[in-house]
């Protein structure tokens, strides 16, 4: 496995505990290009395929994506679980390990209306 820390020009890199700025970060590049993450929240470590960040209700950034591992093995069932940005740690692209989004992903979420940083391309 391929692990690419992405600096963020705030020293930021492979196994920072430092939070990402997403708007400009690894989340999003690996948003763009359609790659998982690897990340640590709450002492677990997981792989996410990321869909999108947004803007939630009270100013903190969300990631809406699907776990893939969590501590090295997959879930049961995969669904579209939300995370707070600035609960992630350790932020790495892993750019190996390419996703297709679920079919119960739906980029016109309202929740998402007017409150997007970056969302996966669906083609």
């Amino acid at each position: 496995m391929i692990m690419v820390g992405l600096g963020l020009g705030l020293g930021l890199g492979i196994g920072s505990g430092a939070r990402p700025n997403v708007s400009k970060g690894p989340i999003c590049d690996a948003i763009t290009a359609g790659v998982c993450i690897s990340v640590v929240e709450k002492k677990h470590t997981l792989i996410i395929a990321p869909y999108v960040v947004y803007t939630g209700h009270q100013g903190a950034q969300q990631l809406d994506g699907v776990v893939v591992e969590r501590d090295g093995k997959a879930p049961n069932k995969p669904k579209i679980d939300t995370f707070t940005v600035n609960d992630l740690s350790g932020v790495s692209v892993l750019t190996d390990r390419p996703f297709t989004p679920i079919a119960g992903f739906d980029p016109a979420n309202p929740d998402y209306a007017g409150k997007t940083v970056c969302i996966v391309n669906l083609v």
